[in-house]
């Protein structure tokens, strides 16, 4: 692409940008952004054609911010600020669609996927705390209407005085101008002293890229620190390494790139030193980095949602709602037991204690006695909704005992985990069996008790983030599954108090069977209730014996005072289907 003749109104000058943001916990030493922005301003020459600049990208610790701005500028230096917000921050929920399925995050798997697996879920808050490529797009608007090129760079680069002219002939050595210029990075560990004069020797590590101001790419926002965000760049514009290697964005998901327009429009220049950030191991170990950093983003994520945590157990607003809602609704029957069989005879955990758990946090006055839980949750736990409950349950009360004691951090974990429950619930719900209506009233109000905490102590929106993929708690009432026979899905629809037949999981197409209507009706009234049916049901006749034939679906039923038989189409072969025992068991009426 020909840019030499586009910038009539730009000075044929450079803005050489730093963006620097939050240190990542074991990757970086809590002070390398002050240390190196100070090697930076009082070692590193500063050629005529080249301005500089810094960006401090949503710094969480605002006296830290306060401090890089106030040096900066008594240095002479123009600095922009991406604010980091609380209230902000705090709305941004998971990404459940980031990972394969709710399963998946019970599964068992290896230290590696589990980091990813940790990362993935939640790629919307790293976008908005690391706003990697954020920030790299905001640098490049700033400028490109007052320069000829624009270098978005990462915070702790440093270039010596050879790089600068090498860089300055790539700019304008040429008539012709590339779009882009592509700069390879050396690491540096802490026994090296950078200087001016200091050779680059082995500048083999992921190149920064300048931008010519008409050139037409930008940095992907949606590709997040810790997941490729440069490389997916560099990529597109055909520039070729050793991240040409990595083939997968997570684990279980490719990595799809389409070359851009101008793919190859670039020319290699000069080198630039990496500062060191404070963890010797990690600088010349790219699998210890990577690891290591993905580690620390889940780390420093759950931590600044810690804060806003600690805070909200002092607000008493807060905690008047959710004791409103916990004392909203109570169960179908006081006092009935919440033993859940499968659960192997654990001690069981009520939701009187978890009501209690509850004010006993807000109030900070005892401790819970309840021990933390450390058993992991596999997927093989939870094959029904007795199950789910039951870990449901622990889980909360882990979390409550975690704010109780302080450990805000392990609490936001254990919030993790009851969230995947919910949501490995909704997704599940044709496939996990229910044992009595009992269990179903207590795993509903659990879940509106689950989501009030959420809400008003975490400022968490759970049903945002499950209508993200197409779910709803209000499905946690039903139709759900009961039992299956001949791919048939036999069902409790709490709202409408009724059992359903379901074709193929389709709750949208059901044939409704009311407990009331048909115990009180003999077989020849049975035949005037068709029309109170949901479905495509053809009426056929009545027989001596009082049984109503049904054609639903392509599948023949008889419906007969005492039970709900699927048949084939001659009437023969009963297989009989267990409605009336279901019916005593779930006490619609």
């Amino acid at each position: 692409m020909d840019n030499s003749k586009k910038l009539k109104d730009r000075p044929s000058k450079a803005a050489l940008i730093r963006i620097i943001g939050n240190a990542i916990p074991e990757l970086h030493h809590s002070t390398q952004s002050v240390s190196n922005v100070k090697h930076i301003v009082e070692r590193e020459s500063t050629p005529s054609r080249f301005d500089k600049f810094f960006v401090l990208n949503r710094l969480v610790d605002k006296e830290e911010e306060k401090y890089l701005k106030d040096y900066l500028e008594s240095n002479g230096f123009y600095v922009s600020v991406i604010s980091f917000s609380l209230s902000a921050f705090k709305k941004v929920g998971y990404s459940l669609s980031a990972i394969p399925d709710a399963a998946f995050w019970f599964k068992k798997i290896g230290p590696w996927t589990q980091m990813f697996r940790n990362t993935a879920i939640r790629t919307k808050k790293n976008k908005y705390l690391m706003n990697n490529n954020g920030a790299r797009n905001h640098a490049l608007e700033m400028y490109r209407t007052r320069y000829e090129w624009i270098s978005p760079w990462d915070g702790n680069c440093f270039l010596n005085g050879n790089a600068f002219a090498e860089l300055a002939d790539a700019f304008w050595g040429t008539k012709k101008k590339p779009s882009y210029v592509i700069t390879p990075m050396q690491r540096v560990d802490e026994t090296t002293d950078v200087a001016n004069d200091s050779p680059i020797t082995n500048a083999i590590e992921e190149p920064q890229i300048s931008f010519h101001a008409e050139s037409s790419q930008r940095f992907n926002e949606n590709r997040v620190y810790g997941y490729q965000p440069k490389v997916e760049l560099l990529k597109r514009l055909g520039v070729r390494g050793s991240w040409d290697e990595k083939k997968d964005l997570y684990p279980w998901k490719l990595l799809k790139v389409r070359k851009a327009p101008d793919a190859g429009d670039f020319v290699w220049a000069a080198g630039v030193f990496r500062l060191f950030s404070g963890n010797a191991e990690t600088v010349n170990n790219g699998a210890s980095r990577s690891y290591t950093r993905g580690m620390g983003i889940v780390e420093l994520i759950d931590r600044v949602e810690a804060v806003y945590v600690k805070s909200n157990l002092k607000d008493q607003g807060r905690k008047q709602k959710v004791e409103q809602a916990l004392r909203r609704r109570t169960l179908v029957k006081a006092g009935a037991p919440g033993t859940i069989p499968e659960a192997n005879n654990q001690e069981d955990i009520n939701l009187d204690k978890i009501k209690r758990a509850v004010q006993i946090t807000f109030a900070n006055q005892e401790k819970i006695s309840y021990p933390l839980e450390t058993t992991p949750i596999y997927q093989e736990n939870l094959s029904s909704r007795g199950l789910v409950l039951f870990w449901l349950k622990k889980r909360v009360m882990t979390l409550l005992v975690a704010l109780n004691e302080g450990l805000f951090s392990r609490a936001i974990r254990e919030k993790v985990d009851v969230v995947m429950l919910i949501f490995f619930l909704l997704q599940n719900r044709w496939q996990l069996p229910i044992k009595c209506k009992q269990e179903q009233e207590e795993l509903a109000l659990l879940i509106e008790w689950i989501d009030a905490i959420f809400k008003y102590l975490f400022s968490y929106d759970l049903s945002s983030d499950l209508k993200a993929v197409g779910l709803s708690l209000d499905s946690i009432n039903g139709p759900f599954y009961i039992r299956s026979y001949h791919g048939m899905f036999l069902a409790l629809d709490n709202n409408k108090n009724k059992l359903c037949l379901c074709k193929r999981e389709d709750s949208d197409s059901l044939l409704i069977f009311d407990k009331g209507k048909i115990k009180k009706q003999n077989g020849r009234q049975l035949f005037q209730l068709l029309p109170t049916m949901v479905g495509k049901a053809v009426r056929s006749k009545v027989d001596d014996q009082y049984n109503l034939n049904i054609r639903w679906h392509g599948e023949h039923f008889a419906l007969m005072s005492n039970g709900l038989f699927l048949s084939d189409r001659r009437g023969r072969d009963l297989s009989f289907v267990d409605i009336v025992k279901s019916w005593e068991l779930f006490e619609l009426v």
